[in-house]
């Protein structure tokens, strides 16, 4: 992985996490410091969490995905179609 690369996913997590901090720290109609750690905590765990996540989720073995992905894109595509169709008619 570039250098670029790492920077912008490094600028999207930041400002993922500046949004959630902005909203959830609005829902709060007092300051105490409990809710700021647990909130600090709750980011860093996630924010560590997710990458080893999507990490370990690529680790899949290629030929498991090259004999699955035919099954998996027409159910994708089933499971939208019937979505929209139902959608339309509400």
């Amino acid at each position: 992985m570039d250098l670029l690369t790492i920077l912008v996913i490094a600028v999207g997590l930041s400002m993922d996490a500046f949004a959630v901090s902005i909203v959830s720290g609005a829902g709060y109609k007092k300051f105490e410091i409990k809710h700021t750690l647990v909130m600090a905590v709750s980011f860093g765990a996630f924010q560590a969490f997710m990458p080893i996540a999507g990490w370990s989720a690529g680790l899949f073995p290629t030929s498991y995905s090259a004999i699955y992905s035919p099954f998996l894109n027409y159910l994708y595509c089933l499971i939208t179609k019937v979505t929209v169709s139902v959608n339309m008619f509400l």
